[in-house]
């Protein structure tokens, strides 16, 4: 059964198998479909000529504010099995076959999959994940009726739009402010500040938090909410929260939503106490740690590779 990686002209061929597929999951969009392909591990298993199996993973290049002892992170965005293709028998085969195309990393490699579909998890629990984390999402309903905290008079703190120039400071301090599992380097940082309001936090110009909130016609998400440890536990956390809640409401927004992890008391504490409730919703967080692996062989001339 060939596996092989994907050449940009089976663009199509991928996404037929996904149409016909069995069993599909993905956390990408059909217009990120074809840019994966090239330039990430993306690799497709026929036989007889007739797709059955498509893997992509994302091996992300090493933020330089990543723990020196921390592995490398990589995320499985999609997996495809044809129709007949049991995952109990053939997500081992597409991930081992994944996996010495893995940039070489001395810490070796943390492969990382937010595992909502129910069929994923036996495979990869029987592929060597375990679980992690587990992540909790909260709805704040009726925006409009909430209240705002009262600021004090004479804050000791700033709150300003973030700009390219804090990108740096910021990656610090949401390494400092999370685990290596869910910290945001400068490159995943500046897409939010492209894509969200993103307000920071200073005192005096010593920058210590930041929110980044993403809105659509009548709901919002907080994507983000970090406070350095050496500023937690003094408000800020609630003071940021309110100020996005604040412009969220000033610009119509009905529902805002955010997810932490489960085990994350204080953040949970805070949610709710503003007017978060759980929607129920629980994501598992799967991972499978993966130490250096040798390079992939050569991709023959004819542009394919074969591997057993």
């Amino acid at each position: 059964m060939p596996i092989h990686r994907v050449t940009a002209d089976q663009v199509t061929q991928v996404r037929q198998l996904w149409q016909r597929s069995r069993y599909l999951y993905h956390n990408l969009g059909a217009e990120d479909l074809a840019a994966l392909l090239t330039q990430q591990i993306a690799l497709l298993a026929a036989e007889q000529e007739q797709p059955w199996g498509f893997l992509c993973i994302q091996d992300e290049p090493r933020p330089a504010t990543l723990p020196a002892a921390a592995p490398t992170r990589a995320y499985l965005r999609a997996l495809a099995l044809a129709r007949g293709r049991a995952p109990s028998l053939y997500v081992s085969d597409l991930l081992n076959a994944a996996l010495p195309h893995f940039q070489p990393s001395p810490q070796g490699h943390l492969l990382i999959v937010y595992a909502d579909a129910d069929w994923l998890r036996p495979p990869l629990f029987g592929a060597g994940f375990a679980l992690t984390e587990e992540v909790q999402y909260f709805e704040l309903s009726r925006l409009q009726r909430w209240q705002p905290i009262n600021l004090p008079s004479t804050p000791v703190f700033t709150l300003r739009p973030g700009q390219s120039a804090d990108l740096a400071p910021l990656a610090v301090v949401d390494a400092a402010a999370f685990s290596p599992l869910w910290h945001f380097d400068s490159a995943m940082l500046r897409e939010l500040l492209l894509t969200s309001r993103l307000q920071v936090a200073l005192h005096h110009d010593t920058l210590v938090g930041y929110t980044a909130l993403t809105s659509g016609a009548d709901s919002a998400h907080l994507a983000r909410l970090a406070i350095h440890p050496d500023w937690q536990g003094r408000g800020w956390g609630k003071v940021l929260l309110d100020d996005a809640l604040h412009y969220a409401q000033t610009a119509g927004i009905q529902t805002v939503m955010l997810n932490t992890q489960v085990h994350n008391r204080p953040a949970q504490q805070l949610y709710r106490a503003i007017g978060f409730r759980p929607t129920g919703r629980i994501t598992p967080v799967l991972t499978r740690f993966i130490a250096n692996q040798q390079p992939a062989p050569p991709t023959p001339p004819n542009g394919r590779s074969t591997l057993a």
